[in-house]
């Protein structure tokens, strides 16, 4: 019987396999796009919980704890979302619709959503090899999914979608997360380089985690990881951050952090002539294995 096979599942009495199925359920990114057209509404790049999908008995176990949301009166809701365990991350890619997908909170959804993650770029256009891309240029041209550059002279979400984010941030009394995310990238001789895919998954660190996370270089006074956070620029922020902490502290927010995030990379290039940091090819060998295994959340208070 091969290791991931559990053959005599069947014959557990159902309280026993509803238990389990319940069990089975875990923490998601649910990552936001939008869908189609302007006025298709949402959807996600977010794998559904396996007992979604697994059999009958297991999607009717688990989907009352997953409500469809984020639609409207004349917009279908496509995304399911676990209040008590989800994070909703909201991503450059919705940017020329964000004021629509903040509309489309209800009061009930609002009231209920406990961590939220917000591109610390959100603001600013994405180009690629000097053309400027959006979600529909991406979704039909794969190509361009790779090398995405941020524009900070141009600048997508202006003022006023950025005053109807916090003021529904604002309204949301359960919320006790929220976290801005900024995409690091090692520059350097003897950095790293990847095959940067924008539709590859996300992965979430603290600052200090990320020197452990890149190789070493061969020469330790010309450490390119020091410069990981020299283009960040949490000065967009500001405005948004000092605007809704005032109201933060009439409910339970216990965490207001600026964290860093890494996409996925489809795979790392053969290292630069001379890289001879100890253990390269096995960190190497770790982000191939875990590249495919979802989600993951680094650090837990």
């Amino acid at each position: 019987m091969a290791t991931h096979q559990f053959t005599r599942f069947p014959n557990l009495s159902a309280e026993i396999r509803i238990m389990i199925w319940r069990k089975s359920i875990e923490p998601r990114l649910v990552e936001v796009w939008p869908k189609g057209g302007k006025y298709d509404g949402f959807c996600s790049s977010t794998p559904l919980p396996g007992a979604m999908t697994a059999c009958r008995e297991s999607r009717a176990t688990v989907i009352r704890f997953y409500s469809l949301v984020f639609g409207g009166t004349f917009i279908q809701a496509r995304i399911r979302f676990n209040f008590a365990l989800d994070t909703l991350y909201i991503d450059w890619k919705i940017q020329e619709r964000l004021a629509s997908f903040v509309l489309s909170i209800s009061e009930y959804e609002a009231g209920r959503i406990r961590s939220i993650f917000i591109d610390g770029e959100i603001r600013y256009a994405r180009y690629c090899n000097g053309l400027e891309v959006d979600m529909g240029m991406l979704r039909r041209n794969p190509a361009m999914r790779h090398g995405i550059s941020t524009d900070y002279n141009s600048e997508k979400v202006g003022d006023d979608e950025f005053q109807l984010l916090s003021s529904a941030l604002s309204s949301m009394p359960m919320l006790v997360k929220l976290y801005v995310v900024y995409t690091v990238k090692p520059e350097g001789d003897e950095a790293p380089l990847d095959n940067h895919d924008e539709f590859s998954q996300l992965i979430i660190f603290k600052y200090d985690e990320l020197l452990d996370s890149f190789p070493a270089p061969s020469n330790a006074e010309d450490d390119y990881r020091v410069s990981l956070n020299d283009e960040i620029e949490p000065i967009s922020f500001d405005w948004l951050l000092n605007n809704i902490s005032v109201r933060f502290n009439q409910y339970q927010i216990r965490h207001l952090d600026i964290r860093y995030a890494w996409r996925f990379p489809t795979f790392f290039t053969t290292p630069p002539s001379g890289f001879s940091s100890p253990g390269f090819q096995e960190r190497i060998a770790w982000w191939r294995e875990h590249r495919d295994s979802g989600y993951f959340l680094l650090e837990e208070e």
